[in-house]
């Protein structure tokens, strides 16, 4: 990930546009995408650090930016970022 912000600049500002319920997502077909591809996409899971376990996103929220750089500074200090796994995130199928 190319990562816009200092490394070291933790950002808790998330506008947040749902897209879809959460329980809507259980429907639609899912797809694995990059993070650096994902802006824009509908998330098709819960993404969060742990701890505390707050989630940045819910099942049916639109990836932003903000959040994709906030992803990209955490996993560069070490964080664990679940809903990631090999820098993939799930994703509601692309039309």
């Amino acid at each position: 990930l190319t990562n816009k912000t200092d490394n070291n600049k933790f950002n808790y500002n998330f506008i947040i546009n749902k897209r879809m319920e959460s329980f809507e997502i259980d429907f639609e077909e899912k797809e694995e995408c990059s993070i650096e591809d994902s802006v824009g996409q509908v998330s098709a899971e819960y993404i969060y650090v742990y701890p505390p376990g707050v989630p940045w996103l819910v099942p049916g929220e639109v990836i932003s930016e903000e959040i994709v750089e906030n992803i990209d500074v955490y996993m560069h200090n070490g964080f664990s970022i679940k809903g990631i796994k090999d820098n993939k995130i799930l994703i509601v199928k692309r039309q």
